[in-house]
């Protein structure tokens, strides 16, 4: 997820990025005393909420900075990444957030199940863009003609 960019286009971050659920939910790892969000920074070094600190090493290729823990091991850490990823807990976990995961989960997923399981599609017959687009628009066609139909005579299921 480039929240980046969508901050640039000045959009609120209320879209889930990889390990949120972990995040929010592992006990595990929420009770690391080194899990990312709940460290502390002191100048360029960290300090644990068991009080112990991390040694800034090095900045690396891919943009983050390493850390030595004190056993030893290294752990990278994306401030910027992780000021996004806190915000966007902190948004999801609003009244809003929850409306609109919700909402999602509602619309979204009920759509591509019936489309999976209803109507038994499994995968595209057609090979190239333009002839996936058009399949999956005949698709989306047959789907809402079968919700017209299904609401026009209110049969029930």
């Amino acid at each position: 997820m480039n929240y980046r960019y969508i901050k640039a286009c000045n959009m609120k971050l209320y879209q889930k990025y990889s390990m949120y659920s972990k995040d929010t939910s592992d006990k595990k790892r929420m009770n690391d005393p080194y899990f990312s969000h709940d460290l502390i920074k002191d100048k360029k070094d960290y300090i644990a909420k068991n009080g112990e600190r991390l040694t800034y090493l090095y900045h690396n290729q891919r943009g983050n900075d390493v850390y030595q823990l004190p056993s030893g091991k290294t752990k990278e850490i994306n401030d910027e990444n992780i000021a996004y990823q806190k915000e966007v807990i902190k948004n999801l976990t609003s009244p809003l957030g929850i409306e609109l995961r919700t909402q999602r989960s509602i619309q979204v997923e009920g759509a591509f199940g019936v489309i999976k399981e209803a109507m038994k599609f499994r995968r595209f017959k057609r090979r190239g863009i333009q002839n996936v687009k058009f399949e999956l628009t005949l698709i989306a066609i047959g789907y809402n003609l079968a919700k017209y139909h299904k609401k026009k005579y209110r049969i029930i299921e």
